[in-house]
């Protein structure tokens, strides 16, 4: 997940030719770990991909693994955040992969959350994205 320093959350818009949950927003960036691979080095690398940008790897702040229920059975996510200073226009979706990115303070995410929570991807309307938005505030707060 990508947060500014003021505390807006940048979430990516699935495309609306993806077969599942098309046109939701989501987390920044996601993808699978594959064999032989780490969760670091594919958030690394998930980021470049489906973002367009190279991070500074030494700026990913690495919040462990959860065990998680998602749409294909109960899986492990490796979650980060990383504290983004660039334009928004900056990020470029993976072609038929994403429609834009779009920032929002957590507060307005919690309030979609509650009352239009199919606008967004069960990860970020879930426990796990919940606790992603708390670890941001505590964060930007700490500041």
């Amino acid at each position: 997940w990508f947060y500014t320093s003021d505390g807006t959350v940048i979430l990516q818009r699935r495309s609306l030719q993806k077969k599942s949950m098309p046109g939701r927003l989501t987390t920044t960036v996601s993808g699978h770990v594959e064999s032989g691979a780490d969760y670091f080095d594919t958030a690394v690398k998930e980021t470049e991909e489906e973002a367009g940008i190279a991070i500074d790897a030494s700026k990913l702040i690495d919040l462990g693994k959860r065990y998680y229920d998602s749409t294909h059975g109960m899986r492990w996510a490796g979650r980060f955040i990383y504290p983004y200073d660039g334009a928004l226009d900056a990020l470029k979706t993976e072609e038929g992969e994403g429609d834009g990115f779009e920032a929002m303070s957590t507060d307005a995410v919690r309030r979609i959350i509650a009352a239009t929570p199919e606008q967004l991807t069960p990860f970020v309307v879930g426990e796990y994205g919940r606790d992603m938005l708390d670890k941001i505030d505590s964060l930007v707060n700490k500041k």
